[in-house]
């Protein structure tokens, strides 16, 4: 096993090289989700570290199935890797922003999208 986490906090640079774990065996792509903190995605060239939005949560209800949504959609447009990022950060943070299992308000997406920060890691 990888230790994920340094005192309660995430360790980006753990997950990555655990993420690196998994494609090494074959997978073109892994995210993983950090909830609240953002996500970690990586393929073969590349590692990114997204942050989270800073957000009042009401329900992490569906969070995580939204990212993943937004990534599927991304991915069959044709997104590049870091067209990845800030869609499935604004989606996540959307549906924990909506209260209960309701479906979130779509016109969201956009000003969450632009909020999305994201860095290379090592």
């Amino acid at each position: 096993g990888y230790p994920l986490s340094s005192g309660g906090k995430a360790d980006a640079g753990a997950v990555a090289r655990a993420a690196r774990g998994l494609l090494s065996a074959g997978t073109k792509i892994v995210v993983v989700s950090l909830g609240a903190e953002g996500a970690v995605f990586a393929n073969a060239e590349r590692a990114i570290r997204a942050y989270g939005i800073p957000i009042r949560a009401l329900s992490t209800v569906g969070a995580g199935d939204s990212q993943v949504a937004s990534l599927c959609l991304s991915l069959e447009r044709g997104a590049s890797f870091e067209g990845l990022v800030a869609p499935a950060i604004a989606a996540g943070t959307a549906a924990a922003a909506t209260e209960g299992s309701e479906a979130f308000d779509p016109s969201l997406l956009p000003g969450y999208e632009a909020a999305v920060r994201f860095e290379d890691l090592a």
